[in-house]
């Protein structure tokens, strides 16, 4: 069912705006007369704080909040764009206060203005999925090989604000300075205090979260998923966040929602999750469906870190007690010596079991364990003495699966049920413009496609004839970058895709 927002998605009580001021030869677009900045009802924080940066507001009259007389005639699509040469090509990117796009490039965070002037803001840098500004100028950078959110100041200082992060990709900053990281491998969403690092889940049980993004009023956070094809939306009102709700779905995307597990299953009987994991078939409205469901009942008047049995693949299974997010203990589905090489060890760190290295990995029930090498080959030994397209079960620690033999020459593995999704709904990059339509990139396939602010079905916008597209921006106004521009990375050829869409996107943006 598609996602309907509350009336606050309609409202716009966050625009961005300025005029843009690039240098002659350098703009991308022909700017025309620049962007009008309305007389009355804008209030610029930049004058109480003494930021250098600020949101331009909206304000609320008697009669309701003001419309941009663009979001009822916007142009007829597919977008025309603009190829701009000679960029990076990173994973992601952001515009800063002076006109520089800034992304990671060969271990240094670059900025690089559209006439081709660069800085380096700091060197050292690990493979990243993700890029933002704070409001107070600083960057930040989500670091997956450590598993780091990292704030970057502008003379290259670097802090770890937040480890332990199971590979973070999407992320987007609040207008109150919070940050918004997305896990991909552990299904979750974070809201991070940029000063202390506390954070609280405000999001989970998703499928490979990927790219974040506002809504114009910031009360509504869009996700995407990387081979889902789905864009999720979360509501808050004050410190409170609904819960997940479909928000709407590309075309031909392979949404994990219809993949049948119980199919010739019994009520109660154990089945794979349609991501990964174990369930057990329950009654719903709809039949039976594989659920999550924890072994609280084992962990009974203990404690955590108690020992602990539980069944899994038909057989008893010695454990450990551990607390789930809602507080409750529950036995894990892991072995007991893969658990303790575990404690006290963050993500991504290495660990040991019986002289066996490995790295400590979370499990589809939030767990870390130690993941072994030997593990790897899991989905080749599925296959063995079955045939090409027969159905296979991987016992793997971290992520079991039941999928289909696929042979690939001389060698026959089990492939996941979501195995072929990056080529459809393998959705990355996700922006939000003042009207509160919402655009992503199909990463591999080279689309963009743009949701209306209700949800339901996303329209093509522009079929760029380009694979790798990760990430894209509204400009910022400074130094050529339009704000009615969307521009999208190509990875591959380090170019950049411009999108004339006729509308002003809805991110933050310093002011001059």
């Amino acid at each position: 069912m598609p996602f309907h927002g509350s009336t606050a998605l309609r409202s716009l009580s966050v625009l961005l705006l300025g005029a843009c001021s690039g240098r002659p030869g350098v703009v991308p677009l022909d700017t025309g007369s620049g962007t009008v900045v309305p007389d009355s009802g804008v209030t610029d924080y930049a004058e109480d704080t003494g930021a250098d940066f600020a949101w331009n507001h909206f304000e609320d009259t008697d009669t309701g909040s003001v419309q941009p007389d663009e979001c009822d005639a916007l142009p007829p699509l597919p977008a025309e764009f603009e190829t701009l040469k000679d960029f990076s090509g990173a994973e992601d990117f952001a515009i800063d206060g002076e006109g520089y796009l800034v992304s990671v490039d060969q271990g240094k965070l670059t900025g690089q203005s559209l006439s081709g002037d660069t800085k380096i803001i700091a060197v050292g840098i690990g493979s990243t999925a993700g890029v933002g500004i704070l409001p107070n100028g600083d960057y930040v950078v989500n670091d997956v090989g450590r598993g780091e959110l990292v704030r970057i100041t502008p003379e290259g200082a670097q802090t770890a604000i937040l480890s332990g992060l199971n590979y973070p990709n999407g992320l987007t900053v609040d207008s109150d300075g919070f940050i918004y990281v997305s896990e991909q491998s552990a299904g979750r969403v974070r809201r991070v205090d940029a000063e202390t690092g506390n954070y609280e889940i405000i999001a989970e049980d998703l499928y490979n979260p990927n790219g974040l993004t506002f809504s114009p009023d910031f009360q509504t956070l869009y996700i995407g998923s990387f081979g889902g094809g789905t864009v999720h939306a979360v509501q808050r009102s004050g410190s409170v966040w609904t819960e997940p709700e479909l928000f709407g779905e590309t075309p031909d995307g392979n949404s994990t929602d219809d993949f049948e597990t119980c199919e010739d299953h019994a009520e109660g009987q154990e089945c794979y999750l349609a991501d990964g994991g174990l369930g057990e078939c329950l009654s719903t409205d709809d039949g039976l469906e594989c659920t999550l469901v924890l072994d609280e009942a084992a962990c009974m008047g203990r404690s955590e870190g108690d020992s602990c049995r539980t069944e899994a693949y038909g057989e008893t299974l010695d454990s450990l007690c551990v607390e789930g997010s809602d507080g409750v203990l529950f036995c894990a589905t892991a072995d007991l010596d893969r658990l303790e090489a575990c404690l006290d060890l963050h993500t991504n760190q290495r660990c040991y079991v019986d002289g066996s290295s490995g790295t400590c990995k979370t499990t589809w029930e939030d767990v870390d364990i130690c993941y072994l090498s030997s593990d790897h080959s899991s989905s080749n030994d599925a296959c063995d003495g079955l045939a090409d397209g027969d159905e296979c079960e991987v016992q793997d620690p971290i992520t079991p699966y039941v999928g289909e033999c696929e042979s690939h020459g001389s060698n026959t593995t089990c492939e996941e049920p979501w195995a072929n999704s990056y080529s459809r709904g393998g959705l990355d990059g996700i922006n939000a413009d003042v009207c509160g339509n919402v655009y992503v990139t199909e990463y591999i396939m080279g689309y963009v496609w743009r949701f209306p602010p209700e949800g339901g079905d996303a329209d093509l916008v522009v079929e760029t004839g380009a694979s790798w597209i990760p990430n894209m921006h509204f400009g910022n106004g400074v130094e050529g970058w339009r704000s009615d521009v969307l521009y999208v990375m190509e990875r591959s050829r380090g170019r950049l895709f411009g999108l004339r869409l006729g509308v002003e996107g809805g991110e933050w943006v310093y002011q001059q």
